[in-house]
This record gives structure tokens, C-alpha cells and sequence, in this order.
């Protein structure tokens, strides 16, 4: 287990163990665990915290949460790998100080609240939004103390990059349960993509060519794990899956934007959607659909980026 994802051990304590508090978190929510530990005798939990270098930089985030429920009540099939979430924090804070970092992060929220699904406030997402909102306030109010608090700071960028991970593993359509979707369970890890993000960050990545590149698309198709059923042209369920489609591209510019952006420099031949659709044998993702409706989706794609 990567240092990203570490744990933590607490003692025990009748109904407020460590897998008790968690099992809260999960289910309610950080405030929830908040009101449970403010009574004597609790434990603490460990949540994701900031390592700082020497010059007052971000090398990287430890203990990460292990992974909230999704907008599904049960059990879903989960499109965009919920590692990505992990390397959109990783990718926006890494290299800034802890104050860019909040700033990068309430960048990153209003992102969240962008994207297809949440865009229009309605019955399925206000509650996220709602949380979304109070995670920029309790980051601003942390920016905006007066004298500033440098350790109040980093504690509460580590408690809200939980919650932004919880709420978006919440927005709508991230897990998805419908007959006639199947699900290929190819999701890979990220690694290499967080490798590269990071070399071509630091500039440190120039030797990458086509292999390079030829890995980043592919491995960004491989954190899709979505292959829905050939929809009839202009149909509610083929604007459902480009919607869902999109929410995945726009997910891989947040987790990877450097990686993105060179892509994109490269021309169209490296472009996800181009790409797919040119190699469709060699991904399991969106693999039944047709030519004709891979176009539709490509257009309307690069139509809402």
C-alpha cells in the first residue's frame, strides 16, 4: 500500500474504534465524526495531511481516505476510477505552498460543481452542491485569518481534501446500476500518469515521445470502465452517455492537466476521443458502440470542453 493511502491505528474504545469513527465518516460524514470526538475518551482519526518540505512546499498527501460511498445508495458500477479523484488533489497541491494549495483547491471545487452533472442544481445534486459550498467557505475562512494561522492552514486543507473527495465521489452518474451498461473492470492504476504529471511539471520530461504519449491516452481509457449498448442517433440515451463520457475527459484534464496539455500540444492524433476512436479494438471502453455514434460523441465532447 502506497504512503498515499496509508492508515492509521487508534486504541480501542466501545463504539469509538477506528473502524466505528470510519464507518461514520463514511456514512455520515466528517461532521458527524466531529461531534462523536468532542466527547471525552475519543479517538482520533487520521485524515489525509500535507508533507511539507523544507522551502514550505507540498512533496505529496498521506493518508488519504479509503474510498467514500458514491452517489449509489448500493453497490454500483464506478465509470472514472476513483484514483483519479486521488490525483486530482495530488496534481492541484503538489509543488504549492499550503496557502496555493487552498486556493487551488476551492479552484478545484468550483470545477467539481461544473461539470455535466452538476451544472444545473436540481433534486439529484444540491445536496452536493450544498457541501461543496461549505468546503470553500471553511478554506476561505482558514485564507483569510487574520494574523495567519500556518498550521490552522495545513490542518484544514488535509480535513477538506476529504471532503471533496466524499462529495465528489457523490456527484451523480460516478457509479452507475442499469441493465444493458456493462462494465469491463479494467480500471488500472494511475501510476504512470502520476509519474508523468509530474515529470512534465517539473520539466524533466524531455525525452517523452510517442510511447509516451501512446501509454497517457491509453491509460486514461483504462480509468473509464464504461461500455453501454449502441443508442439510437439523438436519443435521451445517447446525450446520456456523452454527458457521461465528458464528465470522464473533463475528470482526466483535472487529475493529469500537464499531461493533458501535452497531449493536446501534440495535435489531434493524441487527443482522447480521436484517439479512441482510431484504436477502438485495442479498449473494452465504449467498445459497442458504433462508429457513427463514437463520432456523435467525440463532437459533442470537444463541443462542451
Amino acid at each position: 500500500m502506497s504512503s498515499r493511502r496509508e492508515g492509521s491505528a487508534a486504541p480501542a474504545h466501545p463504539g469509538r474504534g477506528p473502524g466505528a469513527v470510519l464507518a461514520l465518516q463514511r456514512t455520515a460524514g466528517n461532521r458527524a465524526v466531529r461531534q462523536l470526538l468532542g466527547t471525552p475518551g475519543a479517538v482520533t482519526v487520521q485524515r489525509a495531511s500535507l508533507n511539507i518540505r523544507p522551502d514550505g512546499t507540498i512533496s505529496g498527501v498521506s493518508q488519504f481516505p479509503s474510498r467514500p460511498p458514491s452517489n449509489l445508495s448500493k453497490q454500483g458500477q464506478h465509470l472514472t476510477a476513483y484514483v483519479a479523484f486521488e490525483d486530482t488533489i495530488l496534481s492541484n497541491v503538489r509543488d504549492r505552498t499550503p496557502s496555493a494549495a487552498a486556493e487551488q483547491l476551492i479552484w478545484v471545487a468550483r470545477q467539481f460543481q461544473a461539470l455535466p452533472f452538476m451544472e444545473t442544481v436540481n433534486q439529484w445534486n444540491r445536496h452536493v452542491h450544498q457541501s461543496i459550498e461549505a468546503i470553500i467557505a471553511t478554506l476561505r475562512d482558514a485564507l483569510d485569518r487574520d494574523p495567519p494561522d500556518d498550521k490552522f492552514l495545513r490542518s484544514t486543507v488535509g480535513r477538506q481534501i476529504d471532503e471533496l473527495l466524499r462529495e465528489r465521489n457523490r456527484v451523480p452518474h460516478t457509479a452507475i446500476s442499469e441493465s444493458g451498461t456493462k462494465g469491463h473492470g479494467e480500471a488500472a492504476t494511475a501510476g504512470g500518469l502520476e509519474v508523468m504529471e509530474t515529470a512534465i511539471r517539473t520539466r524533466r520530461a524531455g525525452a517523452y515521445g510517442d510511447d509516451e504519449a501512446t501509454q497517457a491516452v491509453t491509460q486514461m481509457w483504462q480509468l473509464l470502465d464504461y461500455d453501454p449498448a449502441e443508442p439510437s442517433a439523438a436519443s435521451p440515451e445517447l446525450l446520456l452517455i456523452q454527458r457521461r463520457v465528458l464528465t470522464h475527459v473533463r475528470s482526466m484534464r483535472l487529475a493529469y492537466p500537464q499531461v493533458f496539455a501535452w497531449l493536446t500540444g501534440l495535435g489531434a492524433g493524441y487527443w482522447l476521443m480521436p484517439y479512441l476512436r482510431a484504436h477502438q479494438d485495442k479498449f473494452s471502453s465504449l467498445s459497442r458502440l458504433s462508429a457513427p455514434r463514437l463520432l456523435d460523441v467525440e463532437t459533442y465532447v470537444h463541443a462542451n470542453l
